[in-house]
């Protein structure tokens, strides 16, 4: 065997290696994600994720695993009879500001706090049209379908119902983040014009649990693939390591 077989060898061996790594690790990763989107089934406007694989380096052709939201589709919705549950259709985003930034989310769970905003679990400020926090003020707050805000039969504000950032729509428990803080305004004033708010109402998450199984049978196969490319790697190891004995003799 001469210098430049040795490496070679050396060379496709170690690429063995490293796509039964890749393979092990991606079978973990679906079935994290899959746990993730199980846990969840529960969560208002929650979107399923899935692991999809991706050759990006061509001269090497390893697999790189990318995680992506499940194609939006009708997103059911759910009747709660709390008239603070509001949810938009698929044309709109809420949008709802904490500390950190702007998150854009089909559905809220609202209640009024001290101050007289609208806020959601998380401590989160519903967002007005054109921007900026809703304030009712004092009263009970009813909530129209074009999001006008009525207390005691008066307008005091109106639930900004904006245009969706981009194609990928909104994701995950805690929704899409989409902007900073800063000069009191949302990331984007942008109104879904003709968008109906749904009060006393949430988005159910698309969960499916029938998909999730077939995900994590995917990562059983997965990972049982790694091993048996690990198996294999080990094999042409010892045989490279006997070849070489037998040559040093």
């Amino acid at each position: 065997m001469n210098d430049a077989s040795f490496e070679a060898s050396g060379g496709n061996l170690a690429g063995l290696a490293e796509l039964a790594a890749i393979m092990m690790g991606g079978a973990q990763r679906r079935v994290d994600v899959t746990a993730e989107n199980v846990t969840n089934m529960s969560t208002p406007a929650y979107r399923s994720r899935r692991v999809f694989s991706q050759i990006f380096d061509l001269r090497q052709a390893l697999p790189t695993d990318v995680v992506a939201l499940v194609a939006e589709g009708g997103a059911a919705l759910k009747s709660t009879g709390n008239p603070l549950d509001i949810a938009t259709d698929a044309s709109a985003t809420l949008l709802l500001r904490s500390a950190d930034g702007y998150t854009q989310s089909r559905a809220a769970q609202l209640h009024q706090d001290a101050d007289g905003m609208l806020v959601d679990g998380q401590g989160r400020i519903l967002q007005a049209e054109g921007g900026g926090d809703l304030n009712v003020g004092s009263g009970t707050p009813q909530i129209l379908k074009d999001g006008t805000v009525l207390v005691a039969g008066q307008a005091v504000g109106k639930v900004g119902l904006f245009q969706v950032d981009d194609a990928s729509g909104v994701a995950g428990p805690n929704g899409r983040a989409v902007g900073h803080v800063g000069g009191g305004r949302t990331r984007s004033d942008r109104s879904a014009e003709g968008a109906v708010l749904h009060t006393g109402m949430l988005v159910a998450a698309d969960v499916d649990l029938g998909a999730e199984m077939v995900e994590l049978t995917k990562a059983s196969r997965q990972a049982e693939t790694g091993a048996r490319i690990f198996s294999v790697y080990d094999d042409l190891l010892g045989a490279t390591a006997s070849k070489l004995g037998e040559l040093g003799k």
